[in-house]
């Protein structure tokens, strides 16, 4: 047997999720941790996730786990 605790009434840990933007144009953010995953392999393509975190100068933390 066991117990899952959340702090909300829905799975996921504590990251918030924010629409923004106007009707027909919105999109969801996520507010809290995140991980950039595939950031660059050689001369591909870059996370567009990455891009906006150099482009506003979101601090974070290289890891190769």
């Amino acid at each position: 047997d066991f117990l899952i605790v959340e702090a909300r009434d829905e799975l996921g840990g504590r990251t918030q999720n924010y629409a923004i933007g106007v009707p027909g144009k919105q999109y969801n953010i996520e507010a809290g941790p995140n991980w950039i995953q595939g950031t660059q392999t050689g001369s591909g393509s870059v996370s567009p996730t990455l891009i906006f975190t150099r482009k506003h100068h979101i601090k974070n933390q290289y890891n190769n786990l």
